[in-house]
């Protein structure tokens, strides 16, 4: 069976005098889950639309499991691209049985996807009677009746409180450790950065970056610092072979560093060129970080 799960050859739309996709060439792999990251309006959902066949693409190519884009292949796809969609004044159950005929999937898989989404207990439940985040769930209940192999989500926690949110995403992270390959676009770097491994970034319509989470948030090390003296200690910290790059804030620089290095040794070097140091603290370096620089490189 084939590792790669998705291939994208210069994926492009135009609509007129808007061109929402540009070129869009990507891989995916069996087992990743995959962010598309990018502000509202990159082309995230456009993305999704061609990769479904509900959009057609002007140009450009796209395959599923090294076999093509038929229906055969979409059948081991689950998909959730716009809010849920049930009736309001039927259960739970009900709504999952109407749609598991739809699907040509047994009413067994009923209580598996419920109790998989924590919804077993309100399967009774009017969908009416839900919260939006239970709505929200019941809709990635229906998208793994079928146990696709695939599961792609858009804005999954799109409007929901802090609390929703947390369950969702617990909930996608419980879902790619059975194996599952999960393809999810968001506007939220933290939702990313929280639930992703790999992921790439949209600006109108372009890729701009592609990378691993955990390899971007770790490859440099980022630190504020001030002293009497910043003249001094500008010139000192911008010899030191770690030195990547440095930004004037307004009391203090914050200097990047390669992620080689760590603060301890770059506390001693400083000790070392006699430098007094008045302010001196590390920032994580998260995705948003990461995020930022690259939109700041692609102005």
């Amino acid at each position: 069976m084939s590792e790669i799960v998705l291939k994208t050859n210069k994926l492009t739309k135009q609509y007129r005098d808007i061109r929402a996709i540009d070129n869009l060439s990507f891989t995916i792999r069996k087992g990743t889950t995959f962010g598309l990251l990018g502000p509202n309006g990159s082309g995230k959902t456009t993305t999704l639309g061609i990769l479904l066949s509900v959009i057609n693409q002007t140009s450009g190519s796209f395959t599923w499991f090294e076999e093509g884009n038929s229906n055969k292949q979409r059948k081991r796809i689950g998909a959730i691209l716009e809010g849920p969609h049930f009736y309001e004044n039927f259960t739970a159950y009900k709504n999952l049985k109407l749609i598991s005929k739809i699907k040509g999937v047994g009413d067994n898989q009923i209580e598996r996807v419920l109790k998989e989404v924590d919804l077993y207990n309100r399967k009774d439940d009017k969908f009416k009677t839900y919260s939006l985040g239970m709505k929200q769930r019941l809709a990635i209940a229906s998208a793994l009746l079928s146990d696709p192999e695939v599961l792609i989500l858009d804005e999954p926690t799109n409007g929901l409180d802090p609390q929703g949110i947390a369950d969702i995403r617990e909930l996608i992270i419980k879902i790619a450790s059975t194996g599952k390959t999960v393809i999810l676009a968001s506007h939220l770097l933290d939702e990313v950065e929280k639930v992703c491994n790999e992921y790439l970034v949209l600006k109108e319509g372009k890729l701009i970056h592609k990378g691993k989470v955990d390899q971007d948030v770790t490859n440099s090390l980022v630190i504020e610092l001030a002293s009497p003296d910043m003249i001094k200690l500008e010139t000192v910290i911008k010899s030191n072979p770690y030195f990547i790059s440095l930004k004037h804030n307004k009391n203090f620089f914050e200097v990047k560093f390669d992620g080689n290095t760590d603060f301890t040794l770059v506390a001693n070097f400083l000790f070392e060129n006699k430098i007094i140091i008045s302010h001196f603290l590390v920032l994580k370096k998260n995705l948003e970080t990461q995020f930022l620089e690259i939109l700041e490189q692609n102005v």
